[in-house]
């Protein structure tokens, strides 16, 4: 069993302020126990009476009950909850203690009423213990929150999984040291799910921190247990800071393609596969948030993928997209590859929505002279590509596969374009785009140069406004010859359909099916749902048996 992130710490430094809230975990833990705002469970106030310890201090019923403890184990548990509910700092290490205890001798299922209490008890008193600063987050981390304190809005479900210890968040503040360290990292303040046990085997007490994303299991009290964990805590930390409205404006309304840019939603992990997620026209990266989210209720993906997303302007045209996405692509690997040397070594997965699964297919297919030949009129020898714009425009016609790229899936593509692009919603939103400045002057040289040379559609494009707007209409040439082009990897489509999965494939109201559906697909599904499938729980489901057929398919 690989373990990720171990720390033997038995002292540590104190905490920063922020961190001293274990009244707070308190408060939650006598919630989430069913218990009043003070006082004890009434099956402790039940065992003193019973015992005739109510009227004597409490210091004197908890070394009666320790005593007895080893021939009554059940005695612990009063005792834990004493400890923990009425003792401060040093109670929640006895409540710990002798949690961990009751778990290592008792012969109760893990699923019995006992069985629960103690593990709520034992990982809340761990999360007082770290939060209250008893032990700290190696170097790295700014600060620590608990993982159910992070609110859970814009996601269907919460991810979690029962088990034992404290599920935290390791919070990394954005500052410029970590930016130029990381610079992949998502440009906000990021948290790291992290689990956290105090481990009471030996004389003294050990603690151990794992990353739960890569291994969500230890070995306690003789045998495989799982950990506590919430895999949804961190992505709604994350979103929670993101205006995705603004991301749109921007990036749709003031395209640049200093927008661009590849942002990891988990460190890098040498034994997972990498997913890049490509959005939509008028999207953003957290379009998958609900993707992302619940394909980690999948314990196999969630062990054997690590996500990736990729911000773009996405009303440049197609071309410079594909162009710009393989300069981003080189430069992420690069600095990917140094953190988890072999974790493409069985190659990476595309998945592109909409707009985006064009740009994925770019990344996929090897264009001799069908792409210049949708651009220019006359034969290629007779053009120069010399200069910073002639090697450009090179490199983005004669396309070759990305290296290492193993699979793309497409979901809801218009492969063969949009009626919804010559219509009149398209045509506001065309003439409300400001195309940037060092885009204008390309064009302006492009036409100097190449003027004569490009069809008649190619130049009346240049003189008004290029687009990818234009390049998803049914009769764009470059969409056209993109179509022909076959793809050389393996690749799935997902397609929505508005009338459901009866009724015969029409459209998803922006995408019909015959531009969608692409032949040679090692599978496609239909799904019910509207243009929006990758939100959509069905093609959600969709994706997750891609994932693990593919994962499957690598194993033989």
């Amino acid at each position: 069993m690989q373990r990720a992130l171990v720390l033997l710490l038995l002292v540590s430094c104190a905490a920063p302020p922020e961190q001293r809230d274990s009244d707070r975990v308190r408060r939650h833990y006598r919630e989430a126990a069913g218990l009043g705002r003070t006082g004890l469970p009434a099956s402790t106030r039940a065992l003193l009476d019973e015992r005739g310890w109510r009227r004597q201090p409490l210091e004197q019923s908890l070394a009666l009950m320790e005593a007895e403890a080893p021939t009554n184990p059940d005695l612990r548990l009063e005792a834990a909850d004493i400890h923990y509910l009425t003792g401060g700092p040093p109670g929640a290490m006895h409540a710990a203690r002798n949690a961990w205890t009751w778990m290592a001798q008792t012969r109760e299922p893990e699923g019995s009423a006992s069985w629960t209490r103690a593990r709520r008890l034992y990982n809340h008193a761990v999360t007082s213990l770290v939060l209250g600063g008893t032990y700290s987050l190696p170097e790295g981390f700014d600060g620590v929150l608990a993982s159910w304190s992070i609110p859970d809005r814009g996601f269907r479900q919460r991810v979690t999984q029962e088990g034992i210890g404290a599920s935290l968040l390791g919070i990394r503040k954005r500052n410029d040291a970590r930016t130029g360290a990381d610079p992949f990292l998502p440009e906000i303040d990021v948290g790291v799910a992290l689990t956290a046990l105090v481990r009471f085997d030996g004389p003294r007490p050990a603690f151990e921190l794992y990353d739960p994303l890569v291994e969500d299991r230890v070995r306690a009290f003789g045998r495989t247990v799982s950990l506590q964990a919430d895999f949804t805590a961190p992505l709604a930390y994350l979103f929670e800071q993101v205006d995705g409205s603004e991301w749109e404006r921007q990036t749709v309304y003031n395209p640049a393609l200093t927008d661009a840019g590849l942002s990891i939603l988990e460190p890098p992990r040498r034994n997972k596969i990498p997913v890049v997620f490509i959005h939509g026209l008028k999207s953003n990266p957290a379009d998958f948030r609900w993707m992302i989210n619940e394909l980690r209720a999948d314990r196999e993906v969630r062990l054997h993928y690590q996500f990736i997303a990729y911000r773009y302007p996405s009303t440049l045209p197609l071309p410079l997209l594909s162009l710009e996405l393989r300069r981003r692509l080189d430069e992420f690997w690069s600095w990917f590859d140094a953190r988890a040397p072999g974790a493409r070594r069985q190659g990476f997965v595309v998945m592109g929505h909409s707009l985006g699964g064009l740009l994925s297919k770019t990344l996929g297919v090897r264009s001799k002279n069908e792409l210049f030949d949708a651009i220019f009129t006359v034969p290629r020898d007779q053009v120069s590509f010399d200069g910073e714009l002639g090697a450009e425009l090179e490199d983005a016609l004669f396309l070759k596969p990305v290296p290492k790229l193993a699979r793309l899936v497409f979901l809801a593509t218009p492969h063969r374009g949009s009626v919804w692009a010559e219509g009149a919603t398209a045509e506001v939103g065309l003439n409300r785009i400001e195309i940037p400045e060092e885009l204008q002057r390309a064009e302006e040289e492009m036409l100097r140069r190449y003027g004569p040379q490009l069809r008649p559609v190619v130049r009346e494009r240049l003189f008004q406004k290029a687009t990818s707007l234009d390049n998803l209409r049914r009769d764009d040439p470059y969409l056209v010859a993109l179509t022909r082009l076959p793809v050389t990897v393996p690749f799935d489509s997902v397609i929505a359909n508005l009338l459901g999965t009866e009724a015969p494939p029409s459209s998803d109201g922006i995408v019909r099916y015959e531009s969608a559906r692409l032949d040679g697909a090692e599978s496609e599904t239909i799904v019910r749902s509207g243009h929006q499938v990758q939100r959509s729980p069905e093609g959600i489901e969709a994706v997750r048996r891609i994932l693990l057929r593919h994962r499957k398919g690598l194993d033989r």
